[in-house]
């Protein structure tokens, strides 16, 4: 049976995106397997059976999955994606996949610049994207805000949608490098409407990347986040901006899966 590996370690936000995964996939064949990183350490997940490996977003930063995975982890990715595989990085994600990344600490005002181990993309991640930035994210615990993104469905129409955002990056691929790049996905209402969903196409295996989390819809963040209802009402607030939207969310959901679909 082919499956999809779910990057499962300490930190790393998962369940809706688990949940996501296994109703799109259901009728599929195709098993959805959460792997840590001494899975991917020890060459056991990803597999010759694996059709794409997700590395999903964490409230603790890139940082977990640098100690977590370590070079020969990442090495062993990269690998997979030469093989066929496909990868798909959501926000931390997305700043692995790049070369190099910055990262401003919103609350202690650290700036952080860094080479990733990864780097399947070329170009840089800049993030978060401070005019996107929930105005009460610390005091709003999961700090999302809901974002407009223009994007162009699987019929090549274009669309605008609303999603949530938290702290991804804006994505810069070097345009002047070897890969070919289409970009997926931008961010309407912020400066200049910087690229929020990349993929590269020019490998075996394609690449994936998300500033936001797209399995979201106002419904799995109150299943899978809040489900006490216990965050401020201006979380709500947004809410209240996601719902109208879910559709066209849904139909970028399809873009951005894209690769898996046409493998199965």
């Amino acid at each position: 049976m082919k499956n999809i590996i779910v990057y499962q370690d300490a930190m790393a936000s998962t369940q809706a995106l688990i949940y996501f995964l296994n109703e799109r996939y259901k009728g599929d064949n195709v098993a959805i397997i959460q792997a840590n990183g001494a899975d991917v350490r020890a060459h056991k997940y990803p597999n010759d059976d694996t059709l794409a490996f997700f590395l999903p977003g964490t409230p603790s930063g890139s940082s977990a999955y640098r100690d977590q995975l370590q070079q020969d982890g990442f090495d062993y990715l990269k690998s997979r994606i030469n093989q066929g595989m496909h990868f798909f990085g959501i926000c931390a994600g997305a700043y692995l996949a790049v070369e190099e990344f910055s990262y401003k600490f919103l609350q202690t005002g650290e700036h952080r610049k860094i080479k990733s181990p990864l780097a399947v993309i070329e170009g840089r991640a800049d993030g978060p994207i401070i005019e996107m930035v929930h105005p009460d994210r610390f005091g709003a615990h999961s700090g999302m805000s809901a974002v407009s993104i223009a994007f162009n469905n699987l019929a090549g129409m274009a669309e605008e949608s609303r999603v949530f955002y938290s702290t991804g990056p804006e994505l810069k691929p070097d345009l002047n490098g070897t890969g070919s790049y289409s970009v997926l996905a931008r961010f309407n209402h912020a400066v200049g409407q910087p690229i929020g969903a990349l993929r590269r196409t020019d490998l075996k295996g394609q690449i994936s990347v998300s500033s936001f989390p797209f399995e979201y819809g106002d419904q799995e963040y109150i299943d899978y986040i809040d489900a006490g209802r216990i965050l401020p009402q201006s979380f709500y607030d947004e809410l209240d901006k996601i719902k109208p939207h879910q559709p066209a969310r849904l139909r970028f959901c399809d873009v951005f899966l894209s690769p898996i679909d046409m493998s199965l």
